[in-house]
């Protein structure tokens, strides 16, 4: 079952309530919180109180993912926050990526781990029976535009074969400038999950925004059901 992810990040922060309301209403499946920078910093974007006051009335699940180091005390206040998945990346998950996950799960979220080069160099297998959701940017690493780019559906795919030979279900997650004319090629590469920001955020209509997005995604379960 596919499921759009809306991304506060493009929602107007100066009316967070309001654009929750209408995003949940126009048919989001949930809610993808992308926290750059930390709390203990004074230029926090989307931290653990942002989160708490979403939590008071979002009815579906919030997910994290943290662009920072994943300090214990901040996975534990995402969770205390009403985070339902946190997902890290490797790199940034402290001493031990598996002691991180485990804390996820011990404080009562789903656990996400970013694909990049460090997970996809040999940590992935033992890392496996810990991870609820692998996450892949289809954006350029690095890039201010954030622009989609093809060349990184390889990465999909092989998050894919990984989830497959793991025989475990685990939701395949994928941000990075999803739209209606490129989220069918997201889904035919493996993903289930999509996080889409302007895409929504920036037209008038959201609910007109997910209708498209869900309708390319059905042509790519039809042409599933046909195989």
């Amino acid at each position: 079952m596919f499921c759009i992810a809306a991304s506060i990040l493009s929602a107007d922060r100066l009316r967070l309530d309001d654009e929750l309301r209408r995003v949940v209403a126009a048919g989001a499946d949930a809610i993808h919180l992308n926290v750059i920078e930390s709390d203990e910093r004074p230029n926090v974007t989307l931290g653990h109180m942002v989160c708490a006051s979403l939590r008071q009335q979002c009815p579906v699940p919030i997910g994290v993912l943290l662009r920072v180091p994943a300090s214990d005390a901040l996975i534990e206040r995402f969770a205390e926050a009403g985070a339902d998945l946190i997902t890290v990346h490797a790199a940034g998950a402290g001493a031990s990526t598996e002691a991180t996950l485990r804390l996820i799960r011990r404080v009562g979220c789903r656990a996400g781990l970013v694909l990049d080069a460090a997970a996809a160099q040999g940590q992935l297998p033992a890392l496996v029976d810990l991870v609820d959701v692998l996450h892949v940017s289809c954006a350029q690493p690095g890039s201010a535009s954030r622009q989609f780019v093809d060349d990184r559906l390889r990465q999909v795919e092989q998050a894919r074969r990984l989830i497959d030979a793991s025989g475990r279900d685990i939701r395949l997650q994928v941000d990075g400038d999803i739209r209606a004319d490129n989220i069918g090629r997201v889904a035919a590469a493996g993903a289930d999950t999509f996080v889409v920001g302007r895409a929504i955020f920036g037209t008038g209509d959201y609910e007109a925004a997910i209708n498209s997005l869900r309708a390319a995604l059905s042509a790519v379960q039809g042409l599933r059901a046909a195989a």
